[in-house]
């Protein structure tokens, strides 16, 4: 099946691909080289070539995640959780900080996934936050992603969770397309998921 990529995190890729074991490869990669379906402009100064590899890898890897891995719902997450929903989404950018965000209200949950802005397939529209505290949490938000924020103790500066996912929903287009993401749990208070995903697709 064809995937429309709008987002693959390229740390995820190159820290979890290595582990996958090689029997697992060995199939995978050839059912890929057959039929890998990617339409996409690339990623931030990389060529369509480099793009084309790194979303074969990141196919995989999902796919040995699904068969290995226990992958939840947005009902029901797990470490990893996936899901088909419409999604606002975009970069939202406030002074020298800037973060890739996919959010919304999903039934009774308020979902957010964070990722860098380098990690986007091709553009994305970029929006102001337009509130001068929400550098420090974009800051925060950028730790998060990068795994230098403790996260059972550590929260957004200025604002609560909510407060600041808040703020970048805000700062998106009103505009939602279908996306389809597997992406790893990295938040949970309340009806609030907050996650940073391996893949972000157009469903």
């Amino acid at each position: 099946m064809l995937k429309y990529y709008v987002y693959i995190s390229e740390t995820k890729v190159s820290m979890l691909y290595p582990q996958i074991p090689s029997a697992f490869l060995s199939t995978a990669e050839a059912e890929l080289k057959v039929n890998l379906g990617v339409v996409s402009t690339g990623l931030k100064s990389r060529s369509p070539e480099q793009t084309k590899e790194l979303a074969g890898r990141v196919g995989v890897l999902a796919a040995y995640l699904r068969k290995h891995e226990k992958i939840g719902t947005l009902d029901e997450p797990q470490t990893w959780f996936q899901a088909v929903a419409d999604l606002h989404w975009g970069v939202v950018t406030e002074y020298a900080s800037d973060i890739a965000f996919f959010g919304g209200r999903v039934g009774d949950r308020t979902l957010a996934l964070l990722g860098s802005s380098e990690s986007i397939v091709g553009a994305a529209q970029t929006s102001e936050s337009q509130h001068a505290s929400y550098y420090y949490t974009l800051k925060f938000f950028n730790g998060v992603v990068k795994g230098q924020a403790r996260l059972t103790n550590d929260k957004p500066p200025y604002h609560s969770w909510h407060g600041a996912v808040e703020i970048a929903l805000g700062a998106l287009p009103e505009s939602t397309s279908r996306l389809d993401f597997l992406a790893r749990l990295i938040h949970q208070d309340g009806d609030l998921l907050v996650g940073t995903p391996l893949y972000v697709a157009f469903a």
